[in-house]
């Protein structure tokens, strides 16, 4: 099942958003050259043994890189996986504090960047030669790192979804040094999540968790998830000689609200001025309200999130079993979802062949240009089969139950 090009799409597209269309032409981090549409239900490629999150593509060759949770000895493994379902191991991650636990990973100028959210105050980003597994310490002092993305000038961006506090990260291209820049405001405005309320309680006030189907829902403080970067150049020119002036806007998935939050960066790469500060129950680098960029049911459960070279958002609804496309304006389509089974559940299907075409919990997108031809253009993602809400319960499907693989990679 792949994805091919609506060229007619895009061209109403560019006749509608004349003045958003200016794209630079060249290769932007963390943006695909195409826009692509789910044709079909997902197909999967491998199945992997264990719980493996992130997913990242070397746009050159069409290989796709995963990182797995600990394995019986405790090491977590990172493997390279060919469009044609081929497994191999390429290193494994350091442990420089307790377990390795790896989130996202991006790929940029040959090497592997791979995310881990560490425990308490500690977390990483490593480097790995996809060549050798030789890895080195890329970013640290980012506790709970999730996403990641770089940005055309070489600064690496990192989400904080896993501490509940919404904080993001940023590592300087030229200088090395990682800095929280801003934070997506967190789900209770107490000290528990970074906030500044002591009263009623350490919580302070939050927003209302409803406990379905049961228990406590690991999303629910998850507002700083997948990350994605679109970049343009507006129509003022920077001086004599000297083009236009470059925007870039960071997208940043709300997995708990089911939103997509904005944050508008100026020439240098700086968060640009007027976007926080306005709740003084939050610290002060906290994203007003305003910087929503859509909010929607469908939504729900956003999780990782990819960015083609239109500025449309490909995001994957894990709770939903679903993946979603959010264009430029805020206009939420939803591409697919699992069908409902005999149970009327979405977690699994009736045959070992059904399951083979649905999602299980899904994680993160990513889009492969020329694995089907030099057209072609493939959409694939991760599921890691967890519990939660569509997925409920976890345990059946093509993988996750026991005996079974925890992992597997799906293709469109």
């Amino acid at each position: 099942m792949r994805l091919h090009i609506a060229r007619t799409i895009v061209v109403l597209w560019a006749a509608l958003a004349c003045p958003l269309a200016q794209t630079d032409a060249h290769y932007r981090e963390g943006v695909s050259d195409k826009t692509p549409a789910v044709t079909d239900a997902p197909t999967t490629l491998t199945t992997l043994p264990l719980d493996s999150e992130g997913l990242t593509v070397d746009p050159d060759t069409q290989t796709l890189y995963t990182a797995e949770a600990p394995d019986g000895s405790g090491e977590c493994i990172v493997r390279s996986i060919t469009m044609t379902g081929l497994v191999s191991i390429v290193g494994v991650l350091p442990k420089p504090s307790g377990p390795c636990a790896p989130r996202g990973l991006e790929f940029r100028d040959g090497r592997l960047y791979i995310a881990d959210q560490g425990a308490g105050a500690t977390g990483w980003v490593f480097e790995m030669h996809p060549a050798t597994g030789q890895t080195t310490v890329f970013a640290a002092g980012v506790p709970g790192a999730n996403g990641i993305v770089f940005d055309s000038r070489g600064h690496l961006w990192i989400t904080d979804s896993l501490r509940g506090f919404g904080r993001v990260y940023r590592r300087h291209a030229a200088t090395g040094a990682v800095e929280e820049v801003f934070r997506v405001p967190p789900v209770a405005n107490g000290t528990t999540y970074g906030g500044r309320l002591i009263v009623p309680n350490a919580l302070g006030i939050g927003r209302q968790i409803v406990y379905v189907p049961v228990g406590m829902q690991s999303e629910v403080k998850q507002v700083a998830n997948g990350i994605a970067v679109v970049e343009r150049y507006s129509d003022a020119a920077l001086g004599p000689g000297q083009g236009r002036l470059p925007i870039a806007t960071l997208y940043v998935a709300d997995t708990a609200r089911g939103a997509i939050w904005t944050a508008r960066l100026d020439k240098d790469g700086d968060l640009a001025p007027g976007q926080t500060g306005c709740d003084p129950t939050l610290q002060d680098n906290t994203l007003c309200e305003d910087a929503v960029f859509v909010a929607h049911p469908r939504l729900e459960g956003a999780d990782g999130m990819v960015a083609d070279a239109e500025g449309n958002l490909w995001i994957t609804a894990n709770s939903r079993q679903a993946i979603v496309r959010v264009d430029r304006f805020g206009g939420v389509t939803e591409l697919f979802r699992n069908p409902f089974n005999s149970q009327l559940l979405r977690s699994s299907a009736d045959t070992d062949e059904g399951n083979r075409h649905i999602l299980e919990y899904p994680s993160n997108p990513v889009i492969v240009h020329g694995a089907d031809g030099p057209h072609a253009v493939t959409l694939c993602v991760t599921s890691t089969d967890r519990a939660p809400r569509d997925n409920w319960p976890g345990i059946v499907g093509e993988i996750g139950g026991p005996g079974q693989h925890k992992g597997k990679v799906s293709c469109f």
